[in-house]
């Protein structure tokens, strides 16, 4: 074996935990391959000039969800959109020439009529005049009906509440106790019982907006949704304050506007009149800041936390744009950044996105289009994989990337096929190597990702993976096993030939390492051993191993 092949495989094994490690070091050389000539690109070269897309690169394609364009108007062609991987069309941009299933709405400003009530000026749940509501919401869904051509329903496929008026904090909540606006009889309950009724007030509030528009104006075969109202509140900070248990199971971590309080778990009437959920997942640094590097973790961690909590469809908003943060605020996100949150959000369960941009800085290069453009239509081309019956593979949490920070990988598994999108996030440079071990119960892959290229291709989970010894290495046996302070490896060989013996405690990390000058037949070596409970042992040619675990009284 080469010293270079001997310092990757070093690598590999090092930075794999023990439950993908016993696979990988049975089926290493015949895994590790970079190969999938069944993902073709078309020509690919991003726009160099500002307010330009384009679009026409890529062929004619679609996929099976629901992708939404929102983004700039002034350079996109409806028609052109609508055949590059895009379902939808929404406002602002002018919907009329589009049919109804193609038709998507943001309404933004429910909670504000301009009339001093308590929802708009701080957030409150009592003493609005509900009149001035109503009245405001029945002139601007006139408004709605009108752009869709129809005097009498909103002709939309999509619709999607913009209300963002709740205070999230229980101290923020308290400071509401005293308000004139605030009913006497809730002025004098405890404050654990005003904050609960605080938040089953304005639940109530929501659930009425959004039931004007689904009882009445709205077509009633339109999907309803409410921006970012998710069983699970978007953050940032403080995935990793929960363990994924307890984001799955603890009811502590739900929305209070998605909440049935009589029952403890996810529902009430605001949760009932949704159709779908609309996670957001818009990014807030920039590379090389040290946080950026959590995007795709976050991302999934999103559409993963929510699909534990409800069977709604999630449709994520997504922005080719930093948010909030004002340091990066408004500029594009990385190339790559654009072409996973194309594609991963779909392996972790989504069934849309929705692609939204605020409309200014123009003048700008909009390549970052182009690059999520290229994601959909990537995976466009194995479509099939997720219609029908298919099964997701998610060997590691989002919420635990995040903290391990390791390169992360999906799967889709359709049949006798395997769909694998893996991505480094974490790299340090563009050509920095790392490996990334794919599993599905007996079936195992090795792949190589090098910089922050996004990957993506399919494999058939009958291929021959070289888990079984075929070549020079007839056998091995370890005793005495138990083991006390010492052991022997035997092996057989078919033929002279150098064989390293590789000893590694079940974390992976390597404990001993041997040079052996085999001989046709019976070969041994001596291993001693302190200090552990299990081992695992690695008999290794250039051309294949074998692998068996031995204990340690």
């Amino acid at each position: 074996m080469s010293a270079k092949l001997v310092f990757f495989y070093k690598r590999i094994v090092k930075n794999v935990h023990f439950g993908a490690f016993f696979i990988l070091i049975s089926g290493f050389f015949n895994g590790f391959a970079q190969d999938c000539p069944q993902n073709p690109l078309p020509s690919f070269t991003p726009a160099t000039i500002s307010n330009h897309v384009n679009w026409q690169q890529f062929p004619e394609f679609s996929l099976p969800f629901k992708v939404i364009y929102g983004g700039q108007a002034s350079f996109s062609n409806p028609d052109i959109v609508l055949k590059r991987g895009f379902s939808h069309l929404a406002t602002p941009h002018d919907i009329s020439s589009v049919q109804k299933s193609q038709r998507a709405m943001i309404y933004s400003g429910t909670a504000y009529p301009n009339r001093s009530q308590p929802w708009e000026i701080y957030k409150g749940p009592w003493g609005n005049d509900m009149g001035i509501y109503t009245n405001k919401w029945a002139a601007e869904f006139n408004y709605f009906k009108q752009i869709t051509g129809n005097q009498s329903t909103v002709e939309t496929d999509l619709f999607v509440y913009d209300i963002e008026r709740q205070q999230r904090s229980n101290d923020s909540i308290l400071v509401l106790k005293n308000m004139a606006t605030t009913p006497v009889a809730y002025r004098s309950l405890s404050n654990e019982n005003f904050i609960e009724q605080y938040k089953k007030s304005l639940q109530e509030l929501y659930a009425t907006a959004v039931n004007f528009g689904k009882n009445g104006p709205l077509n009633p075969s339109t999907q309803v949704s409410s921006y970012a109202d998710t069983p699970i509140w978007n953050t940032f900070t403080n995935i990793q304050g929960y363990t994924w248990a307890q984001w799955k199971q603890n009811p502590a971590v739900i929305n209070y506007l998605i909440y049935n309080f009589g029952q403890n778990q996810v529902g009430g009437s605001f949760y009932n009149a949704l159709d779908f959920l609309t996670p957001s997942a818009y990014y807030y640094y920039d590379y090389p800041h040290p946080f950026a590097s959590e995007y795709l973790s976050y991302l999934l961690f999103q559409i993963e936390a929510n699909r534990a909590w409800s069977t709604k469809d999630n449709i994520v908003f997504v922005w080719m744009k930093y948010s909030f943060n004002q340091e990066y605020k408004g500029k594009f996100i990385k190339p790559w950044m654009a072409e996973a949150t194309a594609i991963f959000p779909f392996f972790a369960g989504a069934k849309g996105l929705w692609l939204w941009d605020d409309f200014t800085g123009q003048n700008q290069n909009y390549s970052t289009y182009e690059y999520f453009l290229k994601g959909l239509y990537r995976l466009s081309l194995f479509k099939d994989m997720f219609t029908g019956s298919y099964e997701r593979v998610e060997e590691t949490s989002a919420r635990d990337y995040n903290e391990n920070k390791k390169p992360i990988w999906r799967g889709v598994v359709k049949g006798s096929n395997i769909l694998v999108a893996a991505h480094n996030p974490y790299a340090k440079t563009e050509d920095e190597l790392v490996t990334v071990l794919v599993t599905y119960k007996n079936w195992s892959k090795v792949i190589q990702l090098k910089g922050y290229e996004v990957f993506l291709c399919q494999y058939d989970l009958n291929a021959v993976t070289g888990l079984e010894p075929s070549g020079n290495i007839g056998k091995l046996s370890l005793y005495p096993n138990p083991a006390v302070e010492d052991f022997t490896v035997e092996f057989t060989l078919k033929k002279t030939e150098e064989v390293k013996v590789f000893v590694h405690d079940l974390q992976g990390r390597l404990i001993d390492e041997h040079v052996v000058e085999g001989l046709a037949g019976i070969n041994t070596k001596k291993i001693e051993v302190k200090g552990y409970h299990q081992l695992i042992v690695t008999v290794m040619t250039p051309e294949e191993q074998l692998t068996k675990r031995i204990i340690v009284k």
